[in-house]
């Protein structure tokens, strides 16, 4: 599925968001146990409660400022030098494209975030995911920044690594 998501904060909600269907997994349970059960009732069956609590990072990470840019970081900003390191490394040789490195250095892998599950079947919910966290942090990086305009792209077509969020800035903003 290709589905190449690049607007900014003044574009309408992204309508596969807003009208998603139900993963198949939770499709199928909501038909056995009842069409009033909601993703808030799933989740409430227990043992679900540190994986939510971590999930936080994927929606909402910290973002860093670093070298004119902004990153997104999994670590608190106090907590980001080796972070900030591993940005200046995407620097070298590019030092006047911060779009470029950002652009890079900010991109989300899902099949990497998911590296000992087995992906095969939700091919189109993890695509549906990304869609979903893109609109997260382009909501996040408008409020957090507001004097710079960002893209946010979902990636997920022939020649992506399966579902890629990033962000960078746009060209011409500070």
């Amino acid at each position: 599925m290709a589905h190449e998501q690049q607007r900014n904060e003044t574009d309408p909600p992204d309508p596969k968001v807003g009208n998603r269907p139900f993963p198949g997994f939770l499709a199928a349970w909501q038909e056995a146990n009842g069409p009033e059960l909601t993703p808030l009732d799933h989740l409430g069956r227990g043992g679900g409660i540190e994986f939510v609590l971590a999930a936080q990072w994927l929606f909402c990470p910290n973002f860093i400022e670093h070298r004119g840019g902004v990153f997104r970081s999994e670590l608190p900003a106090e907590s980001s030098g080796s972070r900030r390191r591993n940005i200046d490394t995407w620097f070298s040789g590019r030092e006047d494209r911060v779009d470029l490195v950002e652009f890079h250095a900010n991109t989300t892998t899902l099949w990497d975030v998911f590296t000992n599950d087995d992906t095969t079947g939700y091919e189109e919910d993890l695509s549906q995911l990304a869609c979903t966290i893109a609109e997260c942090w382009r909501a996040l990086l408008a409020r957090q920044f507001p004097e710079r305009q960002f893209a946010v792209e979902v990636r997920d077509d022939e020649n992506s690594y399966g579902p890629q969020i990033t962000f960078y800035s746009r060209s011409g903003a500070s």
